[in-house]
């Protein structure tokens, strides 16, 4: 597909928000799969959404009480975030070197790395201190992320 040698700009795309083009295949569901503009434009809103998502977390659990693993598994997934972030955006402006690529492709290994690792230690994972893994994952309301259909008490 080489959906990344299309638009070698950031944050526009040639100069659009959103690039003509998005809906060019019909079912529009197909676009999202075959055509190379809707697969950029996802992956850049993807990584974005990801971005804040993770700055917040990071953000607002900072200065929480957490043990050194959490804490640990907390600053690996933002930095990781952010690196794989600018990673795409290098590969991008770059035209995909296969160095800047192959980066890309390993960060996401990475990043789904430091994600799972700090689902196991907000869950009360691995060496825990009493339920403080658990009591932290309730006090930050993070029951329903990490437990779906169970209710906190």
């Amino acid at each position: 597909m080489r959906a990344g040698l299309m638009y070698n700009t950031f944050p526009l795309m040639n100069g659009h928000l959103v690039p003509p083009g998005l809906d060019a295949f019909q079912p529009l569901w197909l676009n999202a799969f075959e055509n190379p503009v809707a697969v950029q434009f996802i992956h850049r809103c993807l990584a974005l959404t990801t971005l804040a998502v993770v700055a917040g977390l990071w953000l607002g659990w900072r200065r929480a009480a957490l043990l050194p693993p959490q804490r640990l598994a907390l600053n690996a997934l933002a930095a990781m975030t952010l690196l794989q972030v600018s990673l795409g955006i290098a590969t991008l402006l770059y035209h995909v070197p296969v160095a800047l690529g192959t980066l890309h492709q390993g960060g996401a290994v990475l990043l789904l790395s430091a994600v799972l690792a700090m689902r196991h230690w907000s869950s009360g994972g691995g060496a825990r201190v009493g339920d403080v893994g658990a009591t932290w994952c309730r006090e930050l309301k993070l029951a329903e992320l990490v437990t779906p259909g169970r209710s906190r008490t």
